[in-house]
């Protein structure tokens, strides 16, 4: 009986464990973020008023440094001074700068010392010579020990010029009359030369600093006026011009950098404050479009359409379908006239493997 009944408690054993075995839940499938390429766009044509945001500054500031390394040992301004011209600004320990000024000094004396009395012993050498009693290699040796010893003169002459230069250096002073917008350093702080100490607002005038898409940049011009809003003075609009367009994009981005000029002048502007500059467009195209690159438009077999990215978090971003009304072949792309809006981000890569409402890595 044991004999045939320990077989069939191995085969029930046996396929408990493979029944087990395949009531193992399956495994989690990893969810693949994918990465897209997009590009930010902008209509043109037709005239329209688009704004930009920006910060004001100084027209004219400068950022006063320091030629020498060295530790701040005082600071005599502080944000909102106003200064003239000559003011000193800041100090820096100038002890070991004198010491340089000591040693310098100490140095030429010794060796003033020693050059008179390589002239006294040089000019008996050529009297001792005259009379035969001293020979030509006695008078060279003499004439080599008078010379080193000017050259050496001369030498230390211009190093304790120099140490009192850097003396000197250690005083930093205003070089014209402004105000003090900021002071980037604190007393005790080591500091390199030409390290900022403190920047000087030369001028009552503010400017605003704006960049534009490379879409809109042919249509602004040099002299044209602006309307400028500050978000610390709401309901209140000051008048602009705008003074310089950049002539090259911004790094790696296609934007330009423009300067606008504030005409109006008001005791509650200042620099740093955070601005919309208004540019009303009129562009000499008469319809308003977007030029969009063609392997961005995808079509269904009705209509055309684009997958615009919008940023979430993380640098992610969901996916969303656009259908779009477009027009002709132009140089960079192909016209779009409808379904687009200012600053929409439209996929340039990996269209045809993206969904409406697909969580997508935003690679730019």
């Amino acid at each position: 009986m044991k004999k045939i009944y320990f077989p069939l408690v191995l085969l029930v054993a046996s396929v408990l464990v493979i029944g087990c075995r395949g009531q193992e839940a399956p495994k989690k499938k990893e969810v693949v973020i994918r990465p897209v390429r997009y590009t930010k766009v902008y209509a043109e044509g037709g005239g329209r008023v688009r704004t930009f945001s920006g910060v004001s500054q100084a027209a004219l500031e400068s950022k006063l440094s320091f030629k020498v390394n060295g530790t701040v040992q005082k600071l005599y301004v502080k944000v909102g001074d106003r200064v003239k011209a000559g003011r000193k600004v800041a100090k820096l320990d100038d002890e070991l700068f004198q010491l340089q000024v000591q040693e310098a000094k100490a140095g030429l004396v010794q060796v003033k010392a020693t050059l008179r009395n390589a002239a006294n012993n040089y000019k008996r050498i050529q009297q001792l010579y005259v009379n035969k009693s001293a020979s030509q290699n006695d008078l060279d040796m003499a004439r080599a020990q008078y010379e080193s010893c000017n050259a050496s003169v001369l030498s230390l002459e211009k190093k304790l010029e120099q140490a009192e230069l850097q003396l000197t250096y250690a005083e930093l002073y205003a070089p014209v009359a402004g105000a003090i917008a900021d002071v980037p350093v604190q007393q005790n702080e080591n500091i390199q030369a030409g390290q900022p100490v403190a920047l000087l607002s030369t001028s009552t005038e503010l400017e605003v600093n704006v960049v534009i898409p490379e879409a809109l940049i042919v249509d602004i011009k040099e002299g044209s006026k602006v309307d400028v809003v500050f978000d610390s003075l709401p309901g209140r609009s000051f008048s602009g011009t705008v003074t310089e367009v950049g002539v090259s994009s911004l790094s790696s981005a296609t934007t330009f950098p423009v300067t606008v000029k504030i005409d109006d002048e008001s005791s509650q502007l200042r620099p740093g404050m955070a601005a919309e500059v208004a540019f009303n467009i009129k562009s000499r195209i008469s319809r308003e479009r977007f030029i969009v690159p063609t392997f961005s438009i995808a079509n269904d077999g009705e209509k055309s359409y684009v997958y615009v990215v919008t940023a979430i978090e993380g640098g992610l971003g969901i996916v969303a379908k656009r259908f779009v009304t477009t027009g002709d072949l132009v140089s960079g792309g192909i016209e779009v006239f409808d379904g687009l809006k200012d600053g929409d981000n439209v996929l340039t890569a990996g269209v045809s493997k993206v969904s409406d409402g697909l969580t997508v890595k935003m690679d730019q």
